[in-house]
């Protein structure tokens, strides 16, 4: 998901080969979430005919999380500066209440104290902080509500340590972790040292565990990360090595092939609110 003005990063979530990936492979925003929000929203922003007024969805992607807010809204508006994501999620778009536009995350095309939520689901890392927080400020009414979800990287549930974190040490270890953006550090700790333009701030967590799970399915939710993406525009022997590595590891560990369902996905979803 990304949403800055071209920043380094950007392309490689263009592509729609990408944004089927990104759709196919990345954890989904859990229901509670959204819930949390809503209930923390319904403090001081009341509904109209059973529904708040307006909300956006800034970062998008291929809207997943953007839908969850369709039930509780007259109006939902998504945002991405990736075309080819908009378009994925036009495409999958069946809300008549939701639609989905190209814009950066410091200039979107709404009127001034248009909305009643922002949404940002795991993108806000890569933002523009300071400008963002003024378009947010703009844009939310009086007691409007700005919530940021990141997640962080799945763990697998497993009784053999090296299998349990294949995923975060393919992060964090050679080749990936020299094309990793220093933006994405904040997501490492559930965006615990951000700090919100607004008081009344509040955070909760939850896990959402994903059954079934095959090593293939790990390995495309691996290369759907920007670094991955640097890797093999840059070393690309070296990205074929690591995903070659893995499959290795995963058969050698479990005795079964990537294609088998064998794995359970245990990931760890952080909400961040805070009301204007």
């Amino acid at each position: 998901m990304d949403c800055q003005h071209q920043p380094d990063h950007h392309k490689f979530f263009e592509g729609e080969d990408h944004s089927n990936d990104y759709t196919k492979f990345r954890p989904k925003t859990p229901k509670q979430c959204i819930q949390w929000i809503v209930e923390y929203l319904s403090e001081q922003i009341t509904k109209k005919n059973g529904k708040f007024s307006a909300a956006a969805d800034i970062g998008c992607g291929t809207g997943q999380c953007t839908v969850l807010l369709a039930d509780y809204f007259q109006n939902v508006h998504g945002f991405d500066v990736a075309e080819s994501q908009i378009n994925q999620a036009n495409r999958d778009n069946q809300h008549s209440n939701v639609s989905y536009s190209v814009s950066p995350a410091e200039q979107i095309p709404l009127p001034d104290h248009s909305l009643d939520l922002i949404t940002c689901s795991q993108c806000f890392h890569w933002f523009d902080f300071e400008n963002f927080y003024t378009e947010v400020n703009r844009l939310l009414k009086p007691g409007g509500v700005l919530a940021l979800i990141t997640y962080i990287r799945p763990l697998i549930v497993h009784s053999d340590n090296e299998i349990r974190n294949l995923i975060r040490n393919s992060f964090t270890s050679p080749p990936l972790n020299a094309f990793v953006d220093e933006k994405l550090k904040i997501v490492d700790n559930g965006y615990a040292d951000v700090v919100l333009p607004f008081n009344d701030v509040q955070r909760r967590e939850t896990k959402i565990y994903a059954d079934g799970v095959t090593g293939s399915h790990i390995i495309g939710y691996i290369k759907s990360w920007s670094s991955y993406g640097r890797c093999v525009q840059d070393e690309s022997e070296s990205a074929k090595r690591l995903i070659g590595d893995i499959e290795s590891r995963i058969k050698s560990k479990t005795g079964k092939d990537v294609t088998d369902g064998q794995f359970t996905l245990e990931t760890p979803f952080y909400v961040l609110m805070a009301r204007k």
